[in-house]
């Protein structure tokens, strides 16, 4: 397990650079900025991967992990969400917040286009939200507008961790911390015109090979891939209409 300055620390080593910095991510300034700089870019464009990992799925929450699912207000229709990027569409439900679980019942996604489409220029009577969308700003719409408060449960993928402090985490598998560093080193590479941190990086972290589910990725990137890929038991082929992200 490494933290943001231990990763800045071995991406320096790693580069061949002289001396031991950053000791501090926050005070960086020079090299050990630039260095600071492309680990952090570095984490965020893997997170930020076509390909879901299973590490950022979570069940939703308001306003922070573990207070429960988001509770609707009466005859409002829109809510606005917190740190939930993709959506898997077909795990929305909901109950009556009074009631509990045992009310607990399914809600039907629907693309934005066809929700506008059918209700779009009505204005329909408060009863229990059955449908949902997803609108442009990332909100959730639901269809009717709810009555009562109801509880609305479901899986959403969370947006991307920003490494800021000396002792943040990656929230990855400790053991594809290293990956973070040889991403971090091709871009090194490339701005420092250093063809041969660049053939470091490709032989030791490999390549993502595209958005295929196993296409051309090799070495770490292909480990990663098949370890840590989000594939739902209930639709294997990950049926892009199953999915929704924020736009």
């Amino acid at each position: 397990m490494s933290t943001f300055v231990e990763l800045a620390q071995d991406m320096r080593r790693q580069a061949g650079l002289s001396g031991a910095g950053p000791a501090d991510v926050t005070t960086a300034i020079g090299i050990e900025l630039r260095l600071v700089n492309y680990i952090r870019d570095a984490w965020t464009s893997i997170q930020n991967h076509p390909k879901p990992w299973k590490w950022m799925w979570q069940d939703y929450s308001i306003p922070s992990p573990g207070s429960g699912p988001l509770q609707t207000i009466a005859s409002v229709t829109d809510y606005q969400l917190t740190d939930c990027g993709r959506i898997w569409t077909g795990t929305f439900r909901s109950y009556l917040t009074a009631t509990g679980t045992s009310d607990r019942q399914r809600m039907r996604y629907v693309d934005f286009e066809s929700f506008q489409q059918r209700y779009g220029v009505v204005t329909p009577s408060s009863r229990r939200p059955v449908q949902v969308t997803r609108i442009p700003n990332g909100s959730l719409r639901f269809y009717p507008p709810p009555n009562d408060i109801y509880s609305i449960e479901f899986e959403c993928q969370k947006t991307p961790q920003i490494l800021a402090a000396n002792d943040d985490i990656p929230e990855m598998p400790a053991h594809y911390h290293a990956l973070i560093v040889f991403e971090a080193l091709k871009r090194f590479g490339k701005a420092e015109d250093a063809p041969e941190i660049i053939k470091l990086a490709e032989e030791e972290g490999g390549s993502e090979g595209g958005e295929a589910r196993q296409g051309n990725a090799t070495g770490m990137w292909r480990q990663l891939i098949w370890d840590q890929e989000m594939r739902r038991v209930d639709d294997p082929t990950e049926n892009p209409h199953m999915v929704v992200r924020a736009q």
